[in-house]
């Protein structure tokens, strides 16, 4: 994906504020987490660097993000939808924990 894509689906501030006040996780264990650098995570939050997409599918995995807010950013680009499903589905397999969809279900479906 491009950096355009990306910057629709990343807002460091708001993923920062999550990270440390919903979450309360250092910079450093959403790093070993994503596999990069507590550095780099702070980096992403401030603007210096851009996160791959890939990277943006993981930390909002691990800050609780449901892939569906995601999704809705990108509904309109087929393209960009699509990969981003695909890079979910990638994070899956990876680490076998299932896809927060945003979606609890009742027991009842």
């Amino acid at each position: 994906m491009d950096k355009d894509i990306v910057s629709r689906l990343y807002n460091g501030a708001e993923f920062r504020y999550r990270r440390v006040n919903v979450v309360k996780m250092s910079a450093e264990a959403l790093g070993l987490k994503v596999g990069v650098t507590a550095n780099s995570i702070t980096r992403y939050e401030t603007g210096v660097r851009t996160p791959t997409a890939y990277e943006v599918v993981v930390m909002a995995h691990t800050l609780g993000i449901p892939i569906t807010d995601l999704t809705e950013k990108v509904a309109r680009d087929p393209r960009a939808f699509l990969a981003l499903l695909n890079l979910e589905k990638l994070r899956f397999v990876r680490d076998g924990e299932a896809p927060i969809t945003g979606y609890e279900s009742d027991g009842t479906d």
